[in-house]
């Protein structure tokens, strides 16, 4: 699932400025990001400071090869603009370095009153003050990254919490086509499905437990999934790759689009939430089958398989 549409928002922006084509992500409901991308600054400075040192030479060096390389501005460069889009560049810098860099959170400053079900296991966003992006390897998924997503309280306490994985899917599906989490996520989740395999991906079923789903995503990742800094540079590398269109609203394209927004899933411990999200609700459905099936076959995934990516 393409959690947080600011994050959709983000790489899509980033994707858009790459391509010259700001004004159509604007037109997309990623004005946000595209303000931000347009102050023009450096990535690297913003990341650089949040993210757990020492930064490893690799992600450094793609940092600074990035084609966004420049896209981004330092918080600084937020008092040079009028107010609306000040407010709009702190959201949008606030959600990047919250998705990607170091995070620590004041959990007094948590409103459990506002989604209790947050407070309660697995998440205890009410004592939770550090983020999995903290760390440098996480030993298994971190529940409580989503303390700093709670507009999915639903979403994430009937997969976490409840164990209901049928109940979640319907809960995300539901409010994603209704679109509120954007214009164009449903589209994105729907290819994202077809993309990843999942339709027929037999190994995970209902009673998929999270320390199974952690060993999938070592099945499929290695222990990538489990270091942030291979997570970021997931969100780098896909970005060389285009959308189908410049909304979004035509989906993704290629793994290299949506490896990232798995690999986070892994980490924040709904990946196999993700996988039947998409089962009981994208695969089945004719106008996400008509659009986005061909993926299937083009990615090997034609037929049933037990998580063997």
């Amino acid at each position: 699932m393409v959690l947080v549409v600011t994050r959709v928002c983000t790489v899509v922006a980033m994707l858009m400025s790459v391509q010259g084509n700001l004004e159509e992500c604007q037109s997309a409901g990623c004005d946000e990001v595209s303000q931000l991308l347009q102050v023009g600054s450096s990535t690297k400075s913003v990341v650089a400071e949040h993210v757990q040192e020492p930064m490893s030479e690799k992600l450094e060096k793609q940092l600074s090869d990035s084609p966004h390389s420049n896209a981004l501005a330092p918080m600084p460069e937020v008092k040079r603009l009028p107010s609306n889009s000040r407010n709009h560049l702190q959201h949008s810098a606030e959600a990047f370095t919250s998705i990607f860099g170091r995070k620590t959170r004041a959990a007094s400053t948590f409103d459990c009153a506002a989604t209790p079900s947050m407070c309660k296991e697995p998440f205890n966003c009410q004592s939770a003050t550090t983020s999995m992006w903290d760390e440098s390897s996480l030993k298994a998924a971190d529940p409580t990254s989503w303390c700093e997503a709670p507009q999915y309280a639903n979403y994430a306490t009937a997969c976490l919490a409840d164990k209901d994985l049928v109940k979640a899917a319907r809960i995300q599906f539901d409010a994603t086509v209704k679109g509120d989490f954007g214009p164009c996520t449903a589209e994105l989740d729907g290819s994202y499905c077809f993309i990843e395999g999942h339709c027929t991906n037999k190994a995970v079923t209902n009673s998929t437990t999270l320390k199974e789903a952690d060993d999938q995503c070592d099945k499929r990742y290695g222990q990538e999934w489990r270091k942030p800094d291979s997570i970021l540079s997931a969100f780098l590398e896909g970005t060389s790759s285009s959308l189908g269109d410049a909304s979004g609203c035509s989906g993704f394209t290629s793994k290299s689009n949506t490896k990232p927004f798995l690999m986070a899933a892994c980490a924040m411990g709904n990946y196999h939430c993700d996988v039947m999200y998409c089962k009981e609700t994208y695969c089945k459905d004719k106008h996400y089958k008509d659009r986005y099936s061909h993926f299937l076959e083009e990615n090997g995934y034609e037929h049933d398989h037990d998580g063997d990516y």
